[in-house]
């Protein structure tokens, strides 16, 4: 049987609905839900007790060959809320969410190509339509 998985290629990093950059990779961090912990003298066996809390959107990480207008680009965005971004592969599937570019930075070496990379925070629920 074949596989139905994707590869990365194809991918892009969407803001407001635009591409931006060159990607290089995306990596998304997933929805977390937060741990409440309940504990007093008279927990059952001595253990601490848990219960699921709020969800958290986490946080997308994204880096790119650096071209200085894509810097530009992001770097107007640095902490303005209720932005809109996305990522989406190259089968349709689209990861969408509002947020806020929380840090932008850039390295470059001697022999290689100048990097930049960016993290978004998601705020709020993020949504994910699948693909073809």
């Amino acid at each position: 049987m074949a596989t139905a998985g994707q590869v990365g290629f194809g991918g892009a990093f969407n803001v407001a609905a635009s591409p931006v950059g060159e990607v290089q990779s995306i990596s998304i961090s997933g929805i977390e839900v937060s741990d409440i912990e309940f504990k007093s003298m008279g927990s059952a066996d001595g253990y601490v007790e848990y219960k699921p809390g709020m969800k958290e959107g986490g946080d997308v990480e994204v880096s790119f060959i650096f071209v200085d207008s894509d810097y530009v680009t992001l770097e107007a965005l640095i902490g303005v809320a209720d932005t809109s971004f996305d990522v989406t592969w190259a089968d349709g599937a689209k990861f969408a969410w509002t947020g806020y570019l929380k840090s932008l930075s850039h390295e470059g070496e001697t022999d290689g190509a100048i990097e930049m990379s960016c993290t978004c925070k998601v705020s709020g629920k993020p949504t994910f339509t699948a693909g073809a």
